[in-house]
């Protein structure tokens, strides 16, 4: 992102910065209501990502490109995706948003992230909450202006 001349990379902290600077209501100021949201992003970004993207690229990219294809790896990323989409679903038992009972830009992160789910086979639809809140977040006005579909987006790129 280039912001007159601020150069800044990384989709988190883009969107952070951002916020801050538009007084967005979907970062907010208050110091432990921030840190949840961070924490909540880091765990986003750090865990369910770099496992989920393991089996993305071996499920998808790798065909599609005529790379190796590691099974390890694919196996990895999706056991590790079992043991982190059950902490995502108890925390979304108890709030409507990741991060309490207002959407904030933790949501936005993770619906991000978990847009190549689905193709990449995987089933969120074994955790209840957890699918509830991804296939609500896809209907809301946000979303369905940039797009109606992942693999829209994907079939754009590759």
């Amino acid at each position: 992102m280039d912001d007159d001349g601020f150069i800044l990379f990384e989709s988190s902290a883009i969107s952070k910065y951002l916020a801050d600077k538009h007084d967005s209501k979907y970062y907010p100021k208050e110091l432990r209501r921030r840190a949840l949201l961070d924490q909540w992003i880091d765990f986003c970004n750090i865990h369910v990502h770099n496992s989920l993207v393991r089996v993305f690229f071996n499920k998808v990219i790798a065909p599609a490109q005529g790379f190796d294809v590691d099974e390890r790896s694919s196996e990895f990323g999706e056991k590790m995706l079992a043991s982190y989409f059950p902490v995502l679903d108890a925390e979304l038992g108890k709030n409507e948003y990741l991060a309490g009972n207002k959407m904030t830009i933790a949501d936005i992160n993770l619906l991000s992230i978990l847009e190549p789910a689905e193709i990449s086979g995987i089933d969120l639809s074994k955790y209840e909450n957890l699918y509830k809140y991804t296939t609500g977040l896809r209907k809301q006005d946000f979303y369905t202006k940039c797009h109606s579909d992942y693999r829209d987006v994907l079939a754009k790129i590759m």
